[in-house]
């Protein structure tokens, strides 16, 4: 079989100028994300939002999961051949996965039994639906990070933006509650996938989902990211949705409402670097692992800039938090901005290795950073379980955001190891 190679590493656009590509539409999706949240938040109720946040918890357990990891591993091969195989793997995986998501979304009312919404045919229907649309637009858009193609992908993110942002208003505003930002997220997942698979036709063929000889070697090759990454994936999935089941749990919704809107807001920022630094830092580190050149002076680099660029945000966010967020957002919003003093030098510490983190998949370190989400995982669950039952909304939130900052760091560190040693 002819493989089409691709272009040696170097011979691209550089770094910076791939993350101007992918800047532009990034940054005005954000920036339409952060201005609707206002209108949101005057829309509906905090409870509405805590609902949503509820209805989130199992898609954001499985969206990074459900295309089995194959998703992350497309920039990796030279060979084009080998893309289609990985991303064939990763459809199969959400083909086969997503109607297992209907039973678990039913019996997922058990987990809050007052929540009638909770157990309803649209529920049981919107999560799995959800679930398989955004990871359907993930695994494309990987698609974009090896083609080298960032302005389309700041693109994609912008018709998300927009999209849910515009939908979840308009539903509001006709009288609908947690359901209207639940149609108004699938709307714009939707949308988006619909725009990324014209885009990408000529990968998208039925022989995607067959199975041939070839597709057995690609995935014994890359055996690591479902048995090891997906699994671990899990982990890095409930330790992001951990402080919103223990709250769930010991609080009530309206404490979920305010801090839905808290992680939103510092999301914002996360998301930015993560979509445009994560998705260039991807195919960087590849390159250099490839030709088996070391990418730590590379990842030290953009870790201390990002640093100088959080520290101003969170000194402000600990003087003036609360009076922030009740002049933007409403004053039955300001303990929102309580908890995001606890919360903000945890976020800062997300908003540097989150990006970075690709650094882990691209030099296949993917067993240290398994153990890290294991790690991280239980320290957070064993803080939860410690703290929640007292019933104190700060003490909580200062031993979330503490014990989160602790493990971002240890993150970067390891991050750093791995950039120094690719596997062989």
């Amino acid at each position: 079989m002819t493989q089409t190679l691709r272009r040696p590493p170097n011979s691209g656009p550089n770094f910076y100028r791939q993350l101007g590509a992918a800047s532009f539409g990034t940054i005005l999706a954000q920036a339409i994300s952060l201005l609707s949240v206002p209108v949101i938040t005057r829309v509906y109720d905090p409870e509405d939002v805590g609902v949503y946040a509820i209805f989130m918890i199992l898609p954001n357990i499985v969206i990074p999961n459900l295309a089995g990891k194959f998703d992350v591993a497309i920039p990796v091969p030279r060979s084009d051949a080998v893309a289609r195989q990985l991303l064939g793997l990763g459809a199969k995986c959400i083909v086969g996965i997503t109607p297992f998501l209907v039973v678990i979304a039913v019996l997922f009312r058990l987990f809050r039994p007052d929540q009638q919404a909770l157990g309803s045919v649209f529920f049981a229907t919107m999560v799995p639906s959800y679930a398989a649309l955004a990871a359907s637009l993930v695994l494309m858009q990987f698609v974009l990070v090896r083609t080298g193609d960032f302005f389309r992908l700041g693109l994609v993110r912008l018709i998300i933006a927009t999209t849910t942002s515009l939908a979840s208003i308009a539903f509001g505003l006709l009288g609908l509650e947690s359901e209207g930002l639940i149609l108004g997220a699938c709307g714009g997942q939707a949308a988006a996938l619909l725009l990324i698979g014209i885009w990408n036709k000529k990968w998208l063929q039925l022989r995607l989902l067959e199975w041939s000889n070839r597709t057995t070697y690609v995935l014994w090759r890359f055996r690591s990211f479902p048995t090891v990454n997906a699994t671990t994936g899990v982990f890095n999935s409930l330790m992001l949705i951990a402080p919103f089941i223990g709250i769930a749990i010991y609080y009530d919704d309206q404490v979920l409402g305010w801090f839905e809107l808290a992680s939103r807001i510092a999301a914002a920022p996360i998301m930015l670097a993560g979509s445009i630094i994560g998705s260039v830092n991807a195919r960087k580190v590849a390159e250099l692992a490839s030709t088996g050149r070391r990418s730590d002076r590379h990842v030290f680099k953009v870790m201390i800039r990002m640093w100088s660029i959080a520290l101003a945000p969170v000194a402000i966010v600990l003087l003036f938090g609360p009076e922030i967020v009740a002049l933007v957002f409403g004053e039955a919003w300001r303990q929102a901005g309580t908890y995001l003093q606890y919360l903000a030098p945890a976020f800062a510490a997300q908003f540097v290795a989150s990006p970075l983190s690709t650094t882990i998949t691209s030099t296949r370190n993917n067993k240290l950073g398994g153990y890290w989400n294991i790690g991280a995982f239980c320290t957070l669950c064993i803080t939860i379980l410690m703290v929640g039952p007292e019933g104190d909304t700060s003490a909580f939130f200062f031993w979330i955001g503490a014990i989160r900052f602790a493990n971002y760091v240890a993150y970067q560190l390891l991050i750093l190891h791995c950039a120094r040693n690719p596997a062989r």
